[in-house]
């Protein structure tokens, strides 16, 4: 399910903000919406397009307005190869918090 970045000022179930870094300085956005004991996962969408952005501090000035319980920010990170256990396995995440509340 995709979601537009305009709409989030209208929900005030928003369990997790998640920024994912991708390819580089390249940033994603997810939202995590709380329904009862369930959470709903949706892709931010801008437009008629995913949301982007290359810089962290552009995605905190444009999500300043949105209320979330918190934000993270998630990386890949090759640090399974550079141990020699082979790129077979998925990549292992690193989850930030991002303290811009």
């Amino acid at each position: 399910m995709n979601l537009q970045l305009s709409e989030l000022i209208n929900y005030d179930n928003i369990d997790k903000i998640q920024i994912r870094g991708i390819d580089g300085m390249l940033y994603q956005a997810i939202a995590f919406l709380r329904h009862g004991d369930t959470v709903e996962q949706k892709l931010i969408y801008h437009g008629d397009k995913p949301y982007l952005s290359r810089s962290l501090l552009a995605v905190k000035e444009d999500f300043e307005w949105v209320n979330a319980t918190q934000y993270v920010l998630v990386t890949d990170t090759a640090y399974d190869e550079m141990i020699g256990l082979g790129s077979e396995k998925p990549l292992s995440t690193l989850e930030q918090p991002l303290h811009w509340k």
